[in-house]
């Protein structure tokens, strides 16, 4: 056998253990119904590994007379197929867990979401609020905007009680939680940070935007002036 015969072999198995080990989380991601963003950072990892080994395959291929099957069974491990690709999405999404107050529908809000990919759940399953006790947004500045749009849209359908929304680092600089994204925090809150009441035209404003920046000048048109100086 020579050099690159050997050569190829090696990245065959190396590339064929990346992509067992892929599919593995990948059936493991599918098995929870509510599976937490500890995961996505692993199911990212390898499958940014196992696009190198590709890559390091399609150089050797290019020096090879390679049978049409076996070319086939290469071309096959890409990580841009329509089975890995959702995997992926979800991955990137399950980054940003987000939290739901047990207001009304807090149950039909988290499944809309799990079932779109995110990582949610209800914050506190004791009893259930008033709606309007519980009407504050609050998003982390890591959350990609269309990611956050999407969330809003989703859960309006099932509370459109929310009225008020900003951004952590924003108001509460320094604050940690294991969310980057919550539904419901409460009313109160929105006097003490002083932010103002989103109007009727807030959200199809919002869910129009085309970038970062946007999003954020939005959502900061409505803050005013905390409790503490008013």
């Amino acid at each position: 056998m020579s050099d690159l015969d050997k050569s190829l072999k090696g990245l065959t198995e190396s590339a064929t253990d990346t992509a067992k080990r892929f599919n593995d989380l990948q059936a493991a991601a599918a098995s929870l119904r509510k599976d937490q963003f500890a995961s996505s950072k692993d199911v990212l990892d390898v499958a940014a590994k196992l696009d190198d080994k590709i890559s390091a395959l399609a150089s050797v291929l290019e020096e090879l007379d390679l049978s049409k099957n076996v070319t086939e069974k290469v071309q096959k491990l890409t990580t841009k197929s329509q089975t890995i690709n959702p995997v992926l999405a979800r991955a990137e999404k399950r980054q940003y867990p987000i939290g739901v107050e047990n207001i009304p529908n807090a149950d039909q809000i988290v499944d809309a979401l799990v079932a779109r990919g995110y990582s949610a759940s209800v914050f506190n399953k004791e009893g259930q609020y008033d709606p309007e006790a519980w009407q504050v947004i609050w998003v982390d500045s890591t959350v990609p905007y269309d990611f956050a749009i999407d969330v809003i849209k989703t859960a309006i359908k099932f509370y459109p009680q929310l009225k008020y929304m900003f951004i952590v680092r924003d108001l509460r600089p320094g604050w940690v939680s294991s969310y980057k994204f919550f539904l419901g925090a409460k009313t109160e809150w929105a006097k003490d940070l002083g932010l103002k009441s989103l109007p009727n035209d807030f959200f199809p404003s919002l869910f129009t935007v085309k970038s970062q920046e946007a999003f954020n000048s939005l959502v900061r048109s409505y803050y005013g002036e905390p409790k503490e100086k008013q």
